[in-house]
């Protein structure tokens, strides 16, 4: 590390020359200002992890309404013959929407206690090997909670749709 009075990178050539005089294999590669240097390990190295973490949380999100959706419809499509009985003795479309939509809540509501559980078991488990790290963060639960939630109850309401469409006739050939 050198101090200037001026602008440090005009000092960078001739530091290079002294150095290469007094040992020609000691490599100097990565020169820069102490400003740069600073700059990229307090503002943008933690930003870059903030944008991962984000990005990967995106993508969990997006796992989830497909697991989501994928399971309700599997469990459409294993009913199917069911739903068609159902609709030929009478019952409305919306009987049957509740019916598959229901499932869905239950899925749903399944997994949000069980990941509250292991939200706030992880989080007190890193609360306690950090060193002041904080308590529960509500608000990202007050968030996070209520907001998947009605993402996954989108997710399960379009195969409860498409069921509540489907015609006797066609639910009771379809195997």
């Amino acid at each position: 590390m050198l101090r200037s009075s001026g602008d440090p990178l005009e000092l960078v050539q001739p530091v290079k020359d002294i150095v290469r005089t007094l040992d020609p294999n000691l490599p100097m590669l990565h020169t820069m200002a102490y400003e740069d240097y600073y700059l990229n390990q307090a503002v943008e190295g933690p930003r870059i992890a903030m944008k991962l973490v984000g990005s990967m949380g995106v993508v969990g999100l997006l796992l989830a309404i497909a697991g989501l959706y994928g399971l309700v419809a599997y469990n459409v499509s294993r009913r199917t013959r069911e739903i068609g009985i159902r609709i030929a003795l009478g019952a409305a479309p919306s009987d049957v929407l509740r019916l598959v939509m229901g499932k869905g809540i239950v899925l749903v509501g399944m997994g949000t206690v069980i990941g509250l559980a292991m939200g706030f078991a992880l989080e007190q488990l890193m609360n306690s090997m950090l060193f002041d790290a904080g308590g529960v963060d509500i608000v990202a639960y007050i968030i996070v909670v209520p907001s998947l939630f009605l993402v996954s109850m989108l997710a399960a309401y379009v195969p409860a749709r498409g069921a509540s469409r489907i015609a006797p006739t066609q639910a009771l050939r379809y195997e």
